[in-house]
C-alpha cells in the first residue's frame, strides 16, 4: 500500500477517535437537557435558546403555554430519539474504524470489511427510527411555542435514501469478496 494512503487512512482513524469523544459528550449534554426540561426549566432551554428558530408570529411566548408545554412527553420524544441517533452513529463509527485497521492491514475486499458495512446498514436504520421521535418533539416546540429546532431536524426522507445507498454499497461490497472468494478457489 501506497505511503500516502496509509498517512490518510491513520488520519481518519484518529478523526474517528475524536468523533467518539465527542458523540460521548454530547450523550452526556443531552442527558442534562432532558433533566433540565423536566425539572420546569423550559423558557432557557426552549424560548429563549438561540439554536430555535422563532415562528413568524409567536415573538412572544404566553406563560400559560409554557405552563401546558407536555415536558413529559418531549422529555420522552427527545432522549429516545437522540438515543437511537447515538446507538446508530457509535455502531457506524466503530464499524468504520475496524474497516480501516483492516484496510491499514491490507485486507481490503474480505468477509471482516463486508460485515462491517452491515454494521453500518444497521447503524442508518437506528438514525432512520430516531427521525420519528425528533419529528415529535420539533412538532411539540413548534405548536405549543411557537419554536423550531434547527438543531435536531429529523429527516426520515434523507436518512432513507442513505440507508438505501448504503446497503447497494453493502451488496456490492458482498458479491465482490464472494467473486473474490470463488476466483482464488478455481485453478
Amino acid at each position: 500500500m501506497k505511503h500516502n494512503y496509509k498517512k490518510i487512512i491513520r488520519c481518519l482513524n484518529v478523526f474517528t477517535r475524536i468523533i467518539l469523544a465527542f458523540l460521548g459528550l454530547a450523550f452526556i449534554g443531552s442527558v442534562f437537557y432532558v433533566v433540565d426540561i423536566l425539572s420546569g426549566n423550559i423558557k432557557e432551554n426552549l424560548i429563549n435558546d438561540d439554536s430555535m428558530f422563532i415562528l413568524q408570529g409567536h415573538t412572544v411566548v404566553a406563560d400559560s403555554a409554557i405552563r401546558n408545554f407536555p415536558r413529559v412527553q418531549y422529555a420522552l420524544s427527545f432522549i429516545c430519539g437522540i438515543s437511537l441517533m447515538f446507538v446508530g452513529a457509535y455502531i457506524a463509527l466503530r464499524a468504520v474504524q475496524n474497516i480501516l485497521q483492516n484496510v491499514l492491514k491490507g485486507q481490503v475486499f474480505n468477509l471482516k470489511n463486508a460485515q462491517n458495512i452491515k454494521q453500518i446498514v444497521w447503524a442508518q436504520i437506528w438514525l432512520v427510527c430516531s427521525d420519528p421521535f425528533l419529528f415529535w418533539t420539533n412538532h411539540l416546540t413548534e405548536t405549543h411555542l411557537g419554536r423550531s429546532s434547527n438543531t435536531f431536524q429529523s429527516s426520515f426522507i434523507g436518512d432513507s435514501i442513505t440507508l438505501l445507498v448504503i446497503y447497494v454499497v453493502y451488496i456490492a461490497f458482498k458479491m465482490a469478496v464472494d467473486l473474490k472468494k470463488e476466483n482464488s478457489l478455481t485453478i
